[in-house]
């Protein structure tokens, strides 16, 4: 009888791991989309000289010469740019050209025989698909999250940006997913996953509002940027300072009992940039730069017209128009 009951566990036992196997035929289909579209996808990892912790985001081949096609606020400002393969392999990238207004920019990088994707046709999108979102979300390398297309044509304004026609999805994207790969279950790229909406101050708990520029509309930009000539290097842009200041006059300096009589105090930092990297603050006053002494807007103006995207100069600060520290600025392109 005991021999009885375990061969009847056994075969239990052999009947349940050989469903746990089976895979339905919905499931297996995701399955191979995914494998289809995964070497197609890459990570980016974006900063600047003085950046310890990378910038993050995703991308898509677009030409198997080495175009990548991705979100411009993952480059944005960025002045190193490396792209990462699924196959582990890593690459020095370079802006090719950006369109800011539709958030889509084009890498360059020196690769041949890479990838591309299978190409869908987001027009033809239908509520309620399968909508798989690939990309490395928070430094999770090619993570891939599986919903539906939960509406389309939607228009939102985000991070200074008005998009227009995007794929609205609850298939989970975060930070550094931007870029990424929306695909179908045939492994078609439909749309490239760009921003995910949190919610508002009276709302704050918004889950599922993932959106993502259709494939058309960022193709159709891509081939206009791929055309044009690539974009030159930032060394020998105009200067950029990266502060808004206002003009300290003996009355002010005497009235908040600075040390410095005369100067240009800094009203605003803008941050990411090259004053708040050398750690200039609201309410420091400029003093000299370059050498120069520095009493208007015109004196600074004059510095930074000496100079080019990519010089450091010394500029002398006081904290609080009392404290003295010389900082050095490394200079960049404007925004």
């Amino acid at each position: 009888m005991q021999h009885k009951v375990l061969w009847m566990l056994a075969v239990l036992l052999g009947l349940s791991g050989g469903a746990a196997l089976a895979r339905s035929a919905e499931e297996q289909q995701n399955i191979d989309a995914v494998k289809r579209v995964k070497p197609s996808v890459v990570k980016i990892e974006t900063g600047n000289r003085t950046s310890k912790n990378p910038g993050i985001g995703s991308g898509v081949v677009l030409r198997k010469d080495g175009f990548i096609l991705t979100n411009y606020h993952v480059v944005k400002r960025a002045q190193r740019i490396t792209v990462f393969l699924a196959n582990q392999k890593k690459f020095s990238a370079r802006v090719w050209k950006s369109s800011p207004e539709r958030d889509i920019a084009i890498l360059k990088i020196e690769a041949k025989e890479l990838p591309v994707p299978r190409f869908g046709n987001s027009d033809k999108i239908e509520l309620g698909q399968t909508a798989i979102a690939i990309g490395s979300p928070l430094r999770f390398s090619w993570s891939v999250t599986i919903g539906t297309v939960s509406a389309v044509g939607r228009d939102v304004q985000a991070m200074n940006t008005y998009y227009k026609n995007l794929i609205q999805t609850d298939a989970a994207i975060n930070p550094g997913s931007s870029g990424g790969a929306l695909i179908n279950s045939n492994g078609e790229v439909i749309g490239i996953n760009t921003l995910v909406y949190t919610g508002t101050q009276k709302y704050p708990h918004a889950q599922g509002l993932a959106f993502a520029i259709p494939i058309n509309d960022a193709l159709k930009v891509a081939q206009q940027l791929v055309s044009q000539q690539e974009v030159a290097p930032p060394v020998g842009a105009p200067a950029w300072f990266g502060v808004e200041v206002k003009e300290v006059s003996r009355d002010m300096a005497e009235s908040y009992g600075w040390r410095i009589k005369s100067g240009l105090l800094v009203k605003s930092v803008t941050n990411p940039g090259p004053a708040a990297t050398a750690g200039i603050k609201k309410s420091d006053v400029i003093s000299e730069a370059d050498g120069t002494q520095i009493r208007t807007v015109g004196d600074l103006k004059t510095v930074l017209g000496r100079h080019k995207s990519g010089d450091t100069i010394e500029v002398v600060v006081w904290a609080l128009g009392q404290t003295r520290r010389t900082v050095k600025v490394t200079l960049e392109p404007p925004p």
